[in-house]
């Protein structure tokens, strides 16, 4: 009997240390963020919830909202509203113009064959000025919070009159293992347990590694 017990709580932590990382941050160092998990139909939440983060852009054409929600038929949709220069009263929308690029390894461990993330792994959407032009990136990182995360960053290249998906750029695409740190132009990420860590700076059109 004494054995049983053992054994479920043994089963119990590991399924609590499993799910105990939904709330952290994949991304420290940004204040303008939020975390999207798996919806639990289990507690009467809609399979189509989102989240979404206002957005602070100087630009004309400017960006309003970004937003991450399943797709309509598979997959994650990742959403920037905006209003345009000659119609200042309406807003609109246009779809990041790819999804979440992650190396095939961390792919298959957070998603599925259809592009749906898999319970346990989430996202985290987010805005960060690097250069502090007024223009800031977009980023968007998928992780299961303690071994696994990749993050992509978008720029925005302002149209004079109507923004398009042709106006995001994917400037970079990154892995880790752990949790990354952004600070000013740099991004820190960690990987392994012997503390060998990754930095990033981006600039203006490219985010790129640089020698520690």
């Amino acid at each position: 009997m004494k054995y049983l017990e053992v054994t479920f709580i043994f089963f119990l932590f590991l399924a609590l240390g499993r799910f105990s990382h939904a709330s952290e941050l994949l991304i420290n160092g940004v204040e303008n963020t939020t975390v999207w998990t798996v919806p639990d139909v289990s507690k009467g939440e809609d399979y189509s919830k989102k989240a979404s983060i206002n957005l602070h852009f100087s630009t004309k054409v400017k960006p309003l909202r970004f937003t991450v929600k399943p797709a309509a038929q598979s997959g994650m949709s990742y959403i920037i509203e905006f209003k345009n220069n000659p119609n200042p009263n309406e807003s609109y929308a246009v779809r990041l113009p790819v999804d979440l690029i992650c190396d095939a390894e961390i792919n298959d461990i957070l998603f599925d064959e259809n592009n749906e993330i898999l319970e346990g792994a989430y996202l985290q959407i987010a805005e960060h000025d690097f250069i502090g032009d007024g223009i800031p990136e977009v980023i968007i990182a998928a992780g299961d919070g303690a071994t696994y995360m990749c993050m992509n960053i978008f720029q925005y290249n302002p149209p004079a009159l109507e923004m398009e998906n042709e106006n995001w750029k994917l400037i970079g695409k990154f892995s880790g293992q752990d949790k990354a740190a952004i600070d000013g132009q740099t991004i820190l990420f960690k990987h392994g347990s012997r503390g060998f860590e990754e930095d990033v700076i981006c600039k203006k059109n490219k985010c790129f590694n640089i020698a520690m």
